[in-house]
């Protein structure tokens, strides 16, 4: 993760439950705070206020939810991480 540009990351009661990776997503949110939008949260089977509750360091960012689909979700994230020169 430290040297990738971006971080989709699947936020789901999984992922809350695990302690490594809440470490992980602490650290991709330092990237962020120094380089700018580094994080894609994607919900699967979490709210938007479930979300703001267990991850408050993320939770004024926008999330796309998995019920928008794999090619939904893909469209997006390429969006946001294609370098300017491929658009």
């Amino acid at each position: 993760l430290a040297h990738s540009r971006f971080g989709i990351v699947v936020l789901s009661r999984s992922f809350i439950s695990k302690k490594w990776t809440k470490a992980e997503l602490d650290g991709l949110f330092s990237r962020e705070l120094e380089e700018g939008n580094v994080i894609l949260p994607v919900r699967h089977g979490l709210t938007v206020e479930e979300v703001t509750a267990n991850f408050p360091t993320i939770s004024g960012k926008l999330s796309l939810s998995s019920e928008e689909g794999v090619r939904s979700i893909a469209k997006k994230a390429l969006d946001l991480i294609r370098p300017p020169e491929l658009e």
